[in-house]
């Protein structure tokens, strides 16, 4: 009996949990197409990798017409205390150089292949 009791709380607590980290995650994207709203030539696409039983990374591109990165941030985490952070390495830097970049190295960390994930998602929609 107690062991249904702790699987039920775990589960009730996970679910808590996963509503906040959802909410964190609209509310981050709302903030950054309010930011390029009345901006024209401007798209935001976001994409997800995640490993198993390990952390996930998210991925948010804002790529202009030309397909030039004008921002790039990556919430990576396991937990819901994980926070959106701006990475520069790919700021003003184009879709297929970027591309390019990544697909040459070895190995990629997890947010590499949530960036390779999200251009290939840019370039398909472009």
């Amino acid at each position: 009996m107690n062991i249904v009791l702790i699987a039920s709380l775990i589960f009730i607590a996970q679910t808590f949990l996963a509503f906040f980290q959802v909410r964190y995650y609209q509310h981050h994207m709302n903030k950054v197409s309010t930011k390029y709203a009345g901006k024209i030539g401007f798209h935001l696409y976001s994409e997800m990798e995640r490993l198993k039983f390990r952390s996930s990374a998210v991925a948010i591109l804002v790529v202009n017409e030309k397909q030039v990165v004008h921002e790039c941030q990556i919430l990576t985490g396991k937990t819901v205390f994980a926070k959106f952070k701006t990475f520069t390495d790919y700021q003003q830097k184009e879709l297929s150089e970027i591309l390019t970049e990544l697909t040459n190295k070895q190995k990629n960390s997890i947010q590499e292949k949530a960036v390779i994930k999200t251009v290939n998602s840019c370039l398909k929609a472009l």
